[in-house]
């Protein structure tokens, strides 16, 4: 399912043994960065790039979108100046790309990119562009209630990384609204996991 959203049906059955390799370490590499084990993280999604090398070609969207995987990884693990490197060469393909998804996400791995450094102020730059472009993909989602609910939880997400940037420098008029946001959004959305409402309280609590 995964693969299958970036690839013919036709070049699918040339491929199905990279389309599961590929599907296998995507999934791998989420759970791993899910419970913060950076390094597992990182050895599944270099596998990953390397079958989308293959299948894509090396300035590919979905190329760059794991391009983009992998440096958030890489900084994690605090390797700065391997992580830019692997950014600047995600950036130009995202920018071409006309997945706004895509564009939202890059940057807001580059928002955690600056945290993790604590470039505070870069980073609520971009956690703010990550915001920006999460509001016109709710726009776009219309009355389908599944898109919504998806577009909301991004945005969500997103909301959340801008109040813990700017709560960061202090800016608790900019925190206090966007995690006021980020909470009405897990409150209302009914699709959204449980556990993000804990985690989003948390959050008011810690701006309040």
């Amino acid at each position: 399912k995964i693969l299958a959203s970036k690839l013919p049906a036709d070049v699918l059955r040339a491929h199905t043994r990279d389309a599961a390799n590929y599907e296998k370490y995507v999934r791998a590499g989420r759970l791993a960065g899910g419970r913060e084990d950076y390094s597992a993280a990182e050895h599944d999604y270099r596998h990953a790039l390397e079958v989308e090398t293959k299948l894509f070609g090396p300035d590919s969207a979905p190329v760059g979108d794991t391009l983009a995987e992998l440096a958030l990884q890489v900084s994690n693990q605090g390797r700065f100046d391997e992580a830019d490197a692997l950014f600047h060469r995600a950036a130009p393909i995202i920018e071409r790309s006309a997945n706004a998804d895509l564009r939202a996400r890059f940057s807001s791995y580059l928002a955690l990119n600056e945290a993790n450094q604590r470039h505070f102020e870069d980073a609520l730059k971009f956690a703010k562009q990550a915001t920006l472009l999460r509001r016109a993909a709710v726009k776009q989602a219309g009355e389908n209630e599944m898109d919504v609910a998806a577009a909301e939880g991004e945005l969500s997400h997103s909301l959340r990384i801008e109040a813990e940037m700017a709560l960061r420098l202090n800016d608790v008029v900019v925190a206090r609204a966007a995690a006021e946001e980020a909470l009405w959004i897990v409150l209302q959305q009914p699709g959204l996991p449980l556990w993000w409402r804990p985690d989003t309280l948390s959050l008011m609590g810690e701006v309040n």
